[in-house]
């Protein structure tokens, strides 16, 4: 019943930016947290400029990463934020 309401998948959603630093692994969840997702964007908060320069080269990897986590493809994009 919850898959034909679409809530299961937005639940796997909601796991993978839950679960976003250990998907992501050392170093890139010391310094980045996924706080939100919206239609098929994670939005994540990465704490530094230099970091935040590092993962856009580096987003489609993480994209891969978290779909793989999910065992199908959920997300479609990334979107960093720098925290002050």
């Amino acid at each position: 019943m919850l898959g034909e309401l679409g809530i299961s998948r937005e639940l796997k959603k909601w796991q993978l930016v839950r679960d976003f630093q250990k998907l992501v692994g050392e170093p890139i969840g010391t310094h980045a947290r996924a706080y939100r997702v919206a239609d098929d964007v994670i939005y994540v908060q990465v704490d530094n400029s230099t970091w935040l320069s590092q993962l856009y080269l580096v987003k489609e990897q993480i994209v891969k990463k978290l779909n793989a986590g999910a065992g199908e493809e959920l997300i479609r994009d990334l979107r960093f934020s720098l925290v002050s």
